[in-house]
């Protein structure tokens, strides 16, 4: 029964949790009822492999390892039910971090901060070339002063401007939500120390 035909006998429509955990007991049963859940999340999986990897292939071809682990993990999955379990979310992006270590190791260099490809996110297409020269340069600015902060704020700074939560975050890192945030505020305290030296010195 699919989740629309769930919503039927239930006499309401699903919420977009309960939708999704409809998705994924289908997904268990049968792997390609999968197709909705990695239409849904292939995009934020991407956007991780290629900020660690600073590569399109290598990005590439971690999705594709993050998918196929996940389907194959999947019969083991416990949704988040009662306060107990996990966000899929998090669950898929702990396997993007496995995944993305592995392929790291094999390929350092593997993180490029100063490529403009490895931080797509602070791209702004819609603007003028005059705005996009002066936000280049503030670019080059903060893919400078994020290289110069331990690894694990990286990726928190990394995550964090993927819409990724904190406790998603911390599940993934296997850290504690105060840890997570401990990190994240010494890491935009350093940031915004580093970028005042910057514009200072200019």
């Amino acid at each position: 029964m699919s989740p629309r035909e769930r919503s039927h006998t239930s006499g309401r429509p699903l919420s977009p949790a309960e939708r999704e955990i409809a998705l994924i007991e289908d997904a268990k049963r049968d792997p390609a009822a999968f197709a909705p859940l990695y239409d849904a999340y292939v995009d934020l999986v991407w956007r991780y492999a290629m900020k660690r990897l600073a590569n399109e292939d290598r990005a590439a071809d971690a999705t594709s390892q993050v998918f196929i682990k996940a389907i194959a993990a999947l019969p083991r999955y416990k949704p988040q039910m009662r306060g107990e379990g996990t966000t899929f979310r998090s669950w898929l992006m702990l396997i993007a971090r496995n995944v993305v270590i592995d392929k790291a190791r094999k390929h350092r260099p593997a993180i490029d901060l100063e490529a403009p490809s490895a931080q797509p996110w602070m791209v702004d297409h819609g603007r003028s070339p005059e705005e996009e020269a002066i936000a280049a340069e503030e670019r080059e600015l903060v893919r400078r002063a994020v290289a110069k902060l331990p690894a694990k704020q990286q990726q928190i700074v990394q995550m964090r401007a993927m819409g990724l939560k904190g406790t998603e975050i911390a599940e993934t890192l296997g850290m504690t939500i105060a840890g997570v945030r401990t990190a994240n505020h010494r890491a935009y305290k350093r940031l915004r120390e580093l970028l005042g030296d910057d514009k200072g010195t200019r």
